[in-house]
């Protein structure tokens, strides 16, 4: 395997906790290591960002994406009535209100009970977790909830 180039090998879409990744220790001298999957998502060693695009919704009727981390919500055109799309389970969403002017309502048959989320002001914001074929609530910031 030593005269494989890395870039050659054949690439892993479902790795275990237990599967090896190749590290170079930079600590000192450059030295060749290895680390399991599971210890490097357990010890990441700085911050986690999510790096895909921002949904914006301004249209009654719209749905939140679940092809994305974030959606940002402006409301100044119209009061928005809203619904989410199914997810993947395991998916994080994050949903905030940066503009606003009027109400704005999300609600759907895929949403957890309560299944009704109302943002009124900018900063208000849902996290949302999919699982068991539904989006739930794991946390909200100034949102109405009902």
């Amino acid at each position: 395997m030593a005269d494989k180039k890395i870039s050659s090998l054949t690439e892993l879409t479902s790795p275990s906790s237990s599967d090896l990744l190749h590290v170079i220790d930079t600590s000192g001298t450059f030295t060749n290591k290895k680390m399991t999957v599971g210890n490097m998502v357990q010890n990441v060693p700085t911050w986690l960002a999510f790096k895909d695009a921002v949904q914006t919704v301004n249209t009654d009727g719209a749905a939140i994406d679940a092809s994305t981390s974030i959606t940002h919500i402006n409301s100044t055109s119209a009061v928005l009535g809203l619904t989410i799309a199914n997810g993947t389970t395991g998916q994080i969403k994050f949903v905030t209100m940066t503009v606003a002017g009027n109400n704005a309502v999300l609600s759907g048959a895929n949403i957890e009970v309560p299944t009704s989320i109302t943002f009124d002001a900018v900063g208000e914001s849902v996290t949302l977790l999919y699982t068991n074929s539904k989006w739930v609530i794991v946390g909200v910031y100034g949102a109405t909830v009902a």
